[in-house]
């Protein structure tokens, strides 16, 4: 899929994270807050219309991973503020043995063999996913588990500039005005509910 259009769309978190921080950790869900939501909501329907399709519903398999990343990206979000006080170690290897569980689900469905690659290939894969990987999920897990979901969610937004000067940079994908219009929604939301939330504290 396109590196915004998902990136978009995956970042209606914040807005899953204040609905699941209301249920969860019984923090309050405001009026300016379900209208930032309903903002959200009109900038994914915006990027997700189609006149020749009709009904505005997820177009192929990227749009759906990103929606589905967004909501469990929310559920961790929560999830890591809920249960600060359970041992980082403990915490990381969960994630990153689920990652694995899901990957080898996936390769199994897939039916895919190994790729033919060469040796160095293989240890940057190493030191990616074992290095990098780790330190950003630590470092994220540490973060959330300090700070409110509100103070997470504007933190995490400056991603979408990263993806856009990256995706300008190195790739030809061109969204279309309805698009950026949609995503725009989605961005003022994400930014305004975390404002909301930072001053109902």
């Amino acid at each position: 899929g396109q590196v915004m259009r998902v990136m978009l769309l995956f970042y209606l978190s914040p807005l899953w994270s204040v609905i699941l921080g209301r249920w969860w950790l019984g923090e309050k869900l405001s009026l300016a807050a379900i209208v930032m939501f309903v903002l959200a909501m009109g900038g994914t329907v915006l990027m997700l219309w189609r006149p020749e399709v009709g009904f505005p519903w997820p177009h192929g398999l990227a749009d759906w991973l990103a929606l589905f990343a967004s909501l469990c990206f929310a559920v961790n979000n929560v999830l890591s503020r809920k249960l600060a006080a359970v041992p980082m170690a403990l915490k990381t290897t969960i994630i990153l043995w689920g990652v694995v569980a899901v990957s080898i689900v996936v390769l199994l469905l897939q039916q895919a063999s190994l790729p033919s690659v060469g040796l160095s290939v293989w240890l940057s894969a190493v030191l990616v996913g074992g290095g990098i990987i780790i330190a950003m999920t630590m470092t994220v897990l540490y973060g959330l588990a300090r700070m409110p979901v509100y103070l997470a969610a504007v933190i995490m937004l400056f991603e979408l500039i990263v993806a856009a000067i990256s995706s300008a940079l190195l790739t030809t994908e061109m969204m279309t005005v309805q698009e950026w219009l949609g995503g725009a929604f989605i961005f003022v939301a994400a930014f305004g509910i975390a404002q909301v939330e930072k001053a109902n504290r």
